[in-house]
């Protein structure tokens, strides 16, 4: 069963974001999912698997900034419509970090962004709605969850949630 790990924004940007992604997902009949940052996917989980290493790291890190580049849109289910962030050094290095927390995953290719909607629709359509999205410069991001990203968006579910060291 595959799990992924992901930065969760704080409550701020969370409320927001949610709140898009629900009007999106009703206005374009598609699933709606917690707005987060990907930073780890495909991840296998043992029972043997201890969440310790990550406790730690997460009380030993600070809330996150990223800086927003643009909303943009791809031909692929899971980036069909996404805040792209500014991929900097230090969002990279730590990604990196988490990702060395799992031994058992597929590699993953890291892209900081946000999507905002799990569903193809045209391109006019797609230009219709980013014309429509107001952004912020940043989005701040205080959590790091890890999902069962197995099956169905609708039943995701997190099996572990640590805020970010304050």
């Amino acid at each position: 069963m595959p799990f992924s790990a992901w930065l969760i924004p704080e409550e701020k940007h969370s409320g927001q974001l949610q709140e898009l992604i629900n009007r999106l997902a009703e206005e374009n009949n598609s699933p709606q999912f917690l707005p987060h940052c990907t930073l780890v996917g495909k991840i296998m989980l043992d029972s043997k698997f201890s969440f310790d290493k990550i406790k730690t790291f997460c009380n030993q890190s600070k809330p996150i900034s990223l800086n927003v580049f643009k909303i943009m849109s791809e031909n692929s289910l899971f980036k069909s419509l996404y805040i792209q962030f500014k991929k900097e050094k230090f969002i990279v290095d730590f990604q990196k970090k988490i990702a060395n927390f799992f031994i058992k995953r597929e590699p993953y290719l890291f892209d900081p962004h946000l999507s905002l909607m799990y569903k193809s629709v045209s391109t006019e359509k797609q230009k219709n709605i980013i014309a429509g999205i107001p952004l912020p410069d940043r989005i701040n991001f205080d959590h790091i969850s890890i999902v069962n990203t197995g099956g169905i968006v609708e039943e995701w579910n997190g099996v572990f949630n640590q805020q970010l060291s304050e």
